[in-house]
């Protein structure tokens, strides 16, 4: 495994620039409940990084794979103590820099394994990605992103193939340090959970009010995941009484965040070998067409 911070330039001179991939975990620092750290997604991307990198090295024996130190950033976090977020034009900017520079070298493709839903995150990852592409003819990929609009948009053949129902997969009733993330943690990082998540009662998004309630509506009215996913995140995280995780925790178990993982890594290294086979996307990530509203975080 070459990791880049322990190499030398001349070490990266003589990779082949047609056949490098760079792999990066990219996830915020987050408040997650009582039961899980602050690190939740960036342990998780990390793990998932991994998992990439053998599939990645299985499959592409002749290309040199190259691991990126992590960044611990991210946009649209739960207005809790503990968060550390930065503004999502930022970490647009923050990415793209990243891609003009990796490009200037001479290389095509950065993967991230990121584990964060946020809206205004998502849209900057994939409006860095977007920019990259059109002025650099690099690729960005962050293949949760497909994943996670599978995920809330309660696609069946997901839900089929982890004999799994909706509350269960980290869709808009199990959003956020709920079962999926425990469960993902308790397979993961089983040390890092507290034994609290047995105790805590099921959270859910209430009272809608303001834009949320207009999301709401106009969600019911245009049968759009997107919006009703905008809406539940903004009533969420306006509750006064609002608790730090939206879900059932006490049901996770090992197994299931065992299942999840291997849903993922079977279906996003598909949008990899799609970006390494340089094939255009026909699914675009959820809120592509909300992405204007990334300036406003």
């Amino acid at each position: 495994m070459l990791e880049y911070k322990n190499m030398t330039y001349k070490e990266v001179e003589n990779l082949d620039r047609t056949k490098t991939i760079f792999l990066m975990a990219l996830s915020p620092l987050e408040t997650h409940g009582e039961h899980l750290p602050l690190g939740t997604d960036l342990i998780i991307s990390e793990k998932l990084l991994k998992r990439y990198y053998e599939r990645l090295d299985e499959k592409y024996p002749d290309y040199n794979i190259v691991i990126l130190p992590s960044l611990a950033l991210g946009a649209s976090l739960l207005p809790v103590e503990g968060s550390i977020e930065i503004k999502a034009r930022n970490l647009e900017k923050l990415l793209y820099d990243i891609c003009i520079n990796l490009n200037n070298l001479g290389f095509k493709y950065l993967i991230l394994a990121d584990n964060h839903g946020g809206p205004a995150h998502q849209m900057a990852i994939e409006s860095a990605a977007y920019k990259a592409r059109k002025k650099l003819g690099f690729r960005l990929i962050d293949p949760f992103n497909y994943f996670f609009k599978l995920m809330i948009e309660k696609d069946n053949k997901l839900l089929k193939k982890l004999n799994a129902k909706e509350g269960e997969i980290g869709d808009d009733k199990d959003l956020h340090a709920g079962n999926n993330e425990t469960s993902l943690m308790l397979y993961l990082s089983p040390e890092s959970v507290r034994e609290e998540y047995k105790e805590l009662k099921i959270s859910k998004v209430i009272n809608f009010s303001g834009l949320s309630k207009i999301l709401k509506t106009l969600s019911n009215i245009f049968n759009s995941d997107s919006l009703k996913h905008l809406a539940i995140n903004l009533a969420w995280v306006n509750d006064k009484n609002m608790k730090p995780y939206l879900g059932e925790p006490k049901k996770a178990i090992s197994d299931r965040g065992q299942e999840m993982v291997e849903a993922r890594i079977s279906i996003e290294m598909e949008y990899i070998e799609k970006t390494i086979n340089d094939q255009d996307f026909q699914e675009k990530p959820l809120l592509w067409n909300l992405r204007f509203l990334r300036y406003f975080f």
